[in-house]
């Protein structure tokens, strides 16, 4: 996943078992040993790793609003808790009921995500930028009455980057820009 690394791969090691970015990949690495080579292109891969990116930054995270957040209201097919983590929710591809996620299926075949309505489900902590690595194909993106806290510019300024977004909710979050 180092062509999907925007910190160069600091990410993987800087308070490594704690970030989510390490979560994520451990997430990604553990799903994948259960799958066909047939379904792992890099795109599947990084597709999931930023998936799993935004569950292990939002799920239950506290910040300065929300100091003991609760879990998601429905984290359907979601990256597991390691508490919760089940055989059967390994390995079920993204656009197969995984709760908020919407996909459509390219020219070539592949399934991708084009959008994403997590509105009211209890998120907390801050919406990860890796989520620019889905620039391409993600139309839709819902987040609004969630606790989610985005600060600023450098805590915004990575949604200017998703090209293909036609829709974004935002309202009733912390999400604030001064620049």
């Amino acid at each position: 996943l180092q062509f999907a690394a925007l910190q160069g791969g600091d990410e993987f090691v800087k308070n490594a078992t704690t970030a989510y970015q390490f979560q994520s990949l451990e997430w990604v690495v553990s799903s994948a040993l259960g799958l066909n080579s047939d379904e792992l292109s890099d795109a599947r891969i990084v597709q999931r790793y930023v998936l799993g990116c935004i569950y292990y930054a939002t799920y239950r995270v506290p910040h300065t609003y929300s100091l003991d957040p609760p879990p998601w209201i429905n984290s359907t097919h979601w990256p597991p808790t390691p508490s919760t983590r089940s055989p059967e929710s390994v390995y079920v591809h993204e656009c197969d009921g995984w709760y908020g996620v919407m996909c459509a299926t390219t020219q070539d075949g592949d399934r991708v995500v084009t959008g994403l309505d997590l509105r009211a489900n209890k998120l907390s902590g801050s919406l990860p930028p890796e989520i620019i690595l889905l620039k391409q194909s993600l139309v839709t993106l819902k987040l609004g009455k969630n606790d989610l806290v985005n600060y600023g510019k450098e805590g915004n300024a990575f949604l200017g980057q998703l090209t293909a977004l036609e829709h974004l909710s935002v309202g009733q979050t912390y999400f604030e820009n001064d620049g």
